[in-house]
């Protein structure tokens, strides 16, 4: 009996501290940090019910930084045709030059604009890579001190070499500083989305961040 209770103990105890480290925070633009579980989110939304009971709902523009169900997030403002706007971006890769992805169904225009916003903690260029099936998820890049809008240049499929070249431009403009990425980047002759991770991967794996 006493063994059992013993291995009783221990099993919550190890729930418990695994229910600790797993909680939900969200860090909001005040420098507030709210913890709890965020029980619904979206690219231009999230609620989250903290640890006194009370319900939350921020948009993008209010936070700076998420954590939800082990995934990280960050907001970001990006360019699409109706104009900027403030978005959740889950991270896929981060060090020297972040990979985020808009992974919600949300499917960006093809233009192609530049800005700059305050606020926010890093910015950068931004790249977006489609399957061409229905709604495709859109990839950014950024790297840190580049207080710029993140751009997307391809929604779907290339639409021929014009537009294959305006993402190596926007790439080596990122990456080009290391001259291995640079020549995987001048010599991809496609651009997907395994590409894209590999590139960024690579390239923090060079630079060791």
């Amino acid at each position: 009996m006493y063994r059992y209770f013993r291995f009783l103990f221990f099993f919550v105890l190890l729930l418990s501290v695994s229910a600790a480290y797993s909680q939900d925070y969200v860090l909001t633009s005040e420098g507030d940090t709210l913890r709890g579980k965020i029980t619904a989110l979206t690219s231009s939304s999230l609620k989250i019910k903290t640890d006194n009971k009370k319900t939350v709902k921020l948009s993008p523009d209010k936070v700076l930084q998420l954590y939800d169900n082990g995934a990280n997030y960050l907001s970001r403002q990006v360019y699409h045709k109706q104009g900027n706007a403030w978005r959740f971006l889950r991270v896929v890769d981060s060090g020297a030059v972040n990979l985020l992805t808009l992974d919600d169904g949300y499917s960006p225009s093809v233009s192609v604009s530049s800005g700059v916003f305050g606020g926010g903690m890093m910015g950068g260029l931004g790249v977006s890579l489609g399957s061409g099936r229905g709604k495709s998820p859109a990839y950014y890049v950024e790297k840190g001190g580049e207080n710029t809008v993140l751009k997307d240049v391809v929604t779907r499929l290339m639409a021929g070499d014009s537009r294959k070249q305006e993402v190596k431009e926007i790439l080596l403009s990122t990456m080009g500083d290391i001259p291995e990425i640079a020549d995987k980047i001048n010599n991809a002759s496609r651009f997907t989305e395994k590409t894209l991770r590999d590139l960024v991967y690579d390239y923090n794996d060079i630079a060791g961040l």
